[in-house]
């Protein structure tokens, strides 16, 4: 049980960090379009797209482990 319950903490704290990266960059993506800044907005979408890719990745390697366990 304990073991179960170190992995749900080690998934919830990954999901947590995910969500604040992302959070960052939406906000700065925000910024940058009400300034009318591509280069920043650009920036912001290029780093998005990176943790969404790195979320997938995750993702499936969480599914994997559950499937040998």
């Amino acid at each position: 049980m304990k073991d179960y319950m170190m992995d749900n903490a080690y998934k919830l704290g990954t999901y947590s960090a995910f969500a604040g990266m992302m959070r960052r960059e939406i906000r700065n993506l925000s910024e940058a379009q009400s300034k009318d800044d591509e280069f920043m907005a650009d920036w912001a979408i290029r780093n998005l797209v990176s943790l969404a890719k790195q979320f997938e990745e995750t993702v499936e390697k969480f599914e994997k482990e559950v499937d040998t366990d």
